[in-house]
């Protein structure tokens, strides 16, 4: 196949595995239920993945910090391997079900806590032993697979996403299928438990300009002001969205 003909395979299969997960809202939502349910009762959402799921539960904690102001305390990704395995394939950590369970208990989980296992295979045993473990500390699991054999969890999001272009690289269609379910049930963990308005962001940190530039549009968007005006109400509030909105409500 030319270039071009296995660019416009691999596109054609990825949308296609979008396509099916039409099918998974319901699951989804059992999920994020679990998910907010877990922050608004002051517990945690701690993702435990390998290999390419382990990277994309690490991204996705990651990215809740500037996007909704909260860190490790709510949402963390425990990987197989340790941080280097982040950046670097570790040989033999997705069978490590012994340093899965360290994991669990130094993270003290308990009965208010969520424990998602992410496996494309469903077979990593880092995964399957992390929430096994998190199960007998009393906590709620989910788990995100491409397999249908699944541990037994309190909600589960089977992803039918079809072979692979490149016969067994979940990092292609099962990956990207993954990463959309973690998206949405993040993102609706974080709305539902207010650390949104409307559509808006208002729980962000502004950390840098591109953000702040951000928080500016919002603040005026929610108190139907100008641009100046927002970033004035945004200095006097220490760059606190939602803070700078209630400024701009007891001035007028």
């Amino acid at each position: 196949m030319s270039v071009r003909e296995i660019a416009a395979l691999m596109l054609d299969e990825e949308a296609k595995s979008a396509v099916r997960l039409k099918r998974k809202s319901r699951s989804v939502a059992r999920l994020a239920s679990l998910a907010a349910l877990a922050v608004k009762n002051g517990g945690r959402i701690v993702y435990a993945g390998a290999g390419t799921s382990g990277r994309l539960a690490v991204a996705d904690a990651a990215e809740l910090l500037p996007t909704f102001g909260v860190g490790k305390e709510t949402v963390v990704a425990v990987m197989a391997g340790g941080h280097k395995a982040v950046f670097r394939p570790v040989e033999g950590a997705e069978d490590d079900a012994t340093a899965a369970r360290r994991e669990m208990r130094s993270l003290k989980i308990g009965k208010k806590d969520l424990v998602i296992g992410i496996s494309a295979s469903g077979r990593a045993a880092f995964v399957r032993a992390a929430v096994a473990d998190a199960k007998r500390c009393g906590a709620k699991t989910g788990w995100v697979t491409s397999n249908p054999l699944h541990p037994k969890v309190d909600a589960v999001v089977v992803l039918d996403t079809g072979p692979e272009v490149l016969a067994g690289s979940t990092r292609l269609k099962a990956a990207t299928a993954a990463k959309i379910v973690l998206n949405a049930v993040s993102t609706i963990a974080m709305i539902k438990t207010g650390r949104a308005t409307g559509n808006f962001m208002t729980s962000m940190r502004p950390a840098n300009d591109k953000l702040r530039a951000r928080a500016d549009r919002i603040v005026s968007a929610l108190g139907g002001v100008s641009a100046a005006r927002s970033h004035k109400a945004l200095q006097k509030s220490g760059w606190n969205v939602k803070d700078a909105v209630e400024f701009l409500k007891t001035e007028k």
